[in-house]
């Protein structure tokens, strides 16, 4: 074997020395990486630790949602039974109210009946000694009617809030038939205080069906809406209020304050 140069002791230092930082190189590698996967380790334990809080946090908000959408849909059903509950008072009480208007109109009709036989005179003087009967025979005297004391039931003239005005006198009849025809007569021949000898100024007289209080009231505010609407009649017949805009249009009863919107 041949002796060694100075340039191959060199290169064999040179190669020892690059081995050596090989080395370190692998250990500085390989401590790098025991390292990393040390710390790899730790998180992978921290985000198995994370994910199990999670996974319970999710539950828990999960249970907490259940029981959200339970609390909602038990307001929901009590909402939908509130609101059955409302519509059935709604729909009750609207029955209600019809039957108090459905009573109360039949206790008026029922009012009114009972004055079927009584006519109202309005104008009438009043005197201190005065015979009323013998102011309505003499009515009928007038109009071609034989009126008998025994053909009227009562007579009286009734109190009124008016300062002005004479207090009407009521007439009740024995019939029905005798109230009518003498109503009858009395539109078509109007009567006035000379006819009933009554001295002094000559005033009318004012004979109609004598009407229940809430049934007069009806006929007031019809009048004014009649007016306002310029419809051209308004009558009573048999206790019954009517309105007809002209000669050619239709009759319209008006029983209550809503057919009062019937008047266009």
């Amino acid at each position: 074997m041949a002796p060694r140069t100075a340039a191959s002791k060199k290169n064999y230092r040179d190669e020892d020395n690059a081995d050596e930082e090989k080395e370190d190189c692998m250990d500085e590698l390989m401590n790098e990486m025991k390292k990393l996967s040390k710390e790899f380790g730790s998180m992978k334990k921290d985000m198995k630790k994370d994910m199990k809080d999670f996974e319970k946090t999710l539950e828990f908000n999960s249970g907490k949602l259940d029981d959200l959408m339970d609390k909602m849909s038990q307001m929901q059903r009590t909402m939908n039974e509130m609101k059955d509950k409302q519509e059935k008072m709604e729909t009750e009480n609207r029955e209600l109210k019809k039957r108090v208007k459905d009573l109360e109109t039949s206790n008026e009709d029922l009012e009114q009946y009972s004055r079927i036989r009584n006519l109202q005179l309005d104008g009438l003087p009043k005197a201190n000694e005065e015979d009323l009967e013998e102011m309505v025979k003499e009515m009928g005297k007038k109009v071609g009617m034989i009126i008998k004391n025994e053909d009227i039931d009562a007579i009286h003239r009734i109190p009124t809030r008016s300062t002005t005005n004479v207090e009407p006198v009521i007439v009740q009849f024995t019939t029905r038939k005798m109230r009518d025809t003498l109503l009858k007569k009395t539109k078509e021949t109007r009567i006035n205080t000379t006819d009933i000898k009554i001295s002094g100024p000559q005033k009318p007289i004012f004979i109609n069906e004598h009407l229940a209080p809430k049934r007069k009231q009806l006929l007031m505010q019809a009048k004014v809406k009649k007016n306002d609407k310029n419809y051209k009649f308004l009558w009573t017949k048999g206790g019954k209020i009517f309105v007809r805009k002209s000669e050619s249009s239709r009759v319209i009863p008006i029983r209550t304050l809503d057919d009062l919107e019937l008047i266009q």
